[in-house]
């Protein structure tokens, strides 16, 4: 399961997020704190910004500028 739907080139969609990823992910971090963990919340990797060194890996993944705010 990926944050994002796959386009038609079949690489992520920035633009169109996959809700039930993130369903998925409020259960696991309901399912945490019930066993007395602490989750953290990691906004955006590195891999995902333009022009950085670990962007440069997968550049399907690489997110536009103008879809980081509505995500």
């Amino acid at each position: 399961m990926y944050p994002f739907h796959i386009d038609a080139a079949g690489k992520w969609d920035f633009y169109r997020v996959n809700d039930a990823f993130f369903d998925k992910a409020e259960q696991m971090v309901a399912m945490a704190r019930q066993y007395g963990m602490t989750s953290a919340l990691v906004v955006l990797w590195a891999n995902y910004v333009p022009d950085t060194l670990f962007s440069k890996g997968k550049a399907s993944h690489v997110m536009p500028f103008d879809a980081v705010r509505p995500y």
